[in-house]
C-alpha cells in the first residue's frame, strides 16, 4: 500500500485544511498518517483534547508570538518531522507551512526520493506577513525565507491560501505549478437555518452601527485604523458598538483604544459554541477585517467566518478580499486616506439583501464541498494519487 504523510505544525489546520485531503487520499488507496505539534498556538498551552486521526509531536512551549522561544519550538518540530519522514518513507508528502523550516526538511527528502509526490500548502508568508519591516531585512529573516523557497523549488505542486501570495512569490513560482485553494468553514444545516432566520427577523437600528471583531487579537491588527473607521462612522451621525469575540496579547490595547473613541465595547471572550457565535455576530452590521498595511495577507480566516454569518466587511486588506468586496458589493474597502464620503453608503450595506449576497459569496467559494471539489479537480488534472506522483 502506498503511504502518504500530511504535516502541519499547527493542530488547528487539521480540521480546516488536512482532513478532506486525508479522506481523498484514503479513497485513492493510500495509508495516511498526519503529524502535528502538541502545542496550541492561540492560547499558548499544551493541547488537551487530541484528534484520534493525528500523531502529536511534543514541542517546547512559548508565550509570545514573536520570540526566540517560538523559533526554538518550530526548529524542534522541524527536526522531529525530518526523523519521522526518514522512518516512514512516504510516497506522498503534503506539507502545510509555516513554519518554513519544515519545507527545507521535506524538500531534502524529495531530492533523494524523486518519485515521491511533494505538495506544499502555503497558508501564511513568513517573514512577509510580519508587521516589522526592520526584522524582514535581517539575516535571520533571509534564512527563514530561504528555507521556504528551497522547499518550493523542489515541490511538484503548490497550493496558495490566496491569490495575493502568487504576486509575493512570483520569482520562485515563475516555472512552478501553483494553484489558489481557499480555506473553508464548515456550516451545518441547523446553523445555516438559524443564520437565515436571524437575518430575516432582524430589525434595522437606524442610529447604531454594530461592528464585530472575531479572532486572535495580536500584533498585526490595525488598531489605529479600526479607531479611525469608528470615528468616520460617528461623524456620519451614527453611534457605534463593537462586539469582540477572541483573545490575544493585544486585547487590552484594542479595547482601551476603541473605548477612547466613545464607542461602546462588548467583550465576549473566546466563544467556542457556534450557536452562541451566530447569535452575537448575525446581529452585527459589519465585520472588521483590518491589519497593518505592511502585512502580506490577501484573505483571513475571520473574513471567511464573517461571510458564513452573512456579515458585510469593513476591510483594508489588498488582494483577494479587496477584489471580492469591490466585485460583489459586500462591504467597504478602506485605504486609510478616504474621506467620510466612503461611509455615507453604510446604510445601503446593512440591508437583508446585502447579507444574503454575502452568504452567496460564502456558498460559492468557502464551503467544504467547494474545497473538496477543487482538491479533486487539481489531483485529477495533475494525475496525483493515481500514479503516486505528478
Amino acid at each position: 500500500m502506498k503511504k502518504a504523510l500530511l504535516i502541519s505544525c499547527f493542530d488547528a489546520w487539521y480540521k480546516k485544511r488536512l482532513e478532506p485531503i486525508r479522506d481523498i487520499l484514503i479513497t485513492k488507496g493510500y495509508h495516511v498518517n498526519v503529524i502535528v505539534s502538541d502545542f496550541e498556538h492561540v492560547e499558548h498551552k499544551k493541547i488537551q483534547f487530541k484528534n484520534a486521526d493525528c500523531i502529536y509531536i511534543h514541542v517546547p512551549p512559548y508565550k509570545k508570538n514573536i520570540s526566540l522561544r517560538r523559533i526554538r519550538s518550530h526548529l524542534f518540530f522541524g527536526t522531529q518531522v525530518k526523523k519521522y519522514i526518514e522512518h516512514y518513507q512516504p510516497d506522498f508528502l503534503y506539507l502545510v507551512i509555516p513554519p518554513n523550516n519544515t519545507a527545507l526538511h521535506c524538500g531534502r527528502y524529495k531530492k533523494t526520493h524523486p518519485k515521491c509526490c511533494f505538495i506544499i500548502d502555503i497558508i501564511d508568508l513568513w517573514p512577509e506577513s510580519m508587521p516589522l519591516e526592520k526584522i524582514k531585512r535581517t539575516p535571520p529573516a533571509w534564512i527563514w525565507r530561504n528555507m521556504r523557497n528551497n522547499g518550493i523549488e523542489l515541490a511538484d505542486l503548490i497550493f496558495l491560501e490566496c491569490a495575493r501570495y502568487r504576486k509575493e512569490l512570483s520569482y520562485e513560482l515563475a516555472n512552478k505549478r501553483s494553484l489558489v485553494l481557499y480555506l473553508f468553514k464548515d456550516q451545518s444545516e441547523k446553523e445555516r437555518c438559524l443564520i437565515q432566520k436571524y437575518i430575516e427577523s432582524a430589525e434595522r437600528e437606524e442610529s447604531v452601527i454594530k461592528l464585530a471583531y472575531l479572532g486572535s487579537i495580536n500584533n498585526i491588527i490595525d488598531t489605529d485604523g479600526i479607531c479611525k473607521v469608528i470615528n468616520h462612522i460617528k461623524r456620519n451621525g451614527k453611534n457605534v458598538q463593537l462586539h469582540i469575540i477572541g483573545d490575544g496579547e493585544n486585547r487590552d490595547r484594542l479595547i482601551h483604544s476603541v473605548e477612547g473613541t466613545g464607542c461602546e465595547v462588548i467583550y465576549h471572550g473566546i466563544v467556542y459554541d457556534e450557536i452562541e457565535k451566530i447569535k452575537i455576530l448575525v446581529s452585527c452590521s459589519f465585520g472588521l477585517n483590518m491589519m497593518k498595511k505592511d502585512v502580506s495577507v490577501g484573505l483571513t480566516i475571520k473574513s471567511i467566518d464573517y461571510f458564513a454569518y452573512g456579515l458585510p466587511l469593513i476591510n483594508n486588506l489588498k488582494g483577494d478580499t479587496w477584489s471580492l468586496i469591490k466585485r460583489m458589493g459586500i462591504g467597504i474597502n478602506y485605504d486609510g486616506s478616504c474621506k467620510d464620503a466612503v461611509f455615507k453608503c453604510i446604510e445601503e450595506l446593512t440591508t437583508q439583501e446585502v447579507k444574503n449576497k454575502v452568504l452567496n459569496v460564502y456558498d460559492t467559494y468557502f464551503t467544504r464541498e467547494h474545497y473538496i471539489k477543487e482538491v479533486k479537480r487539481c489531483f485529477d488534472v495533475y494525475d496525483i494519487c493515481c500514479n503516486g506522483r505528478i
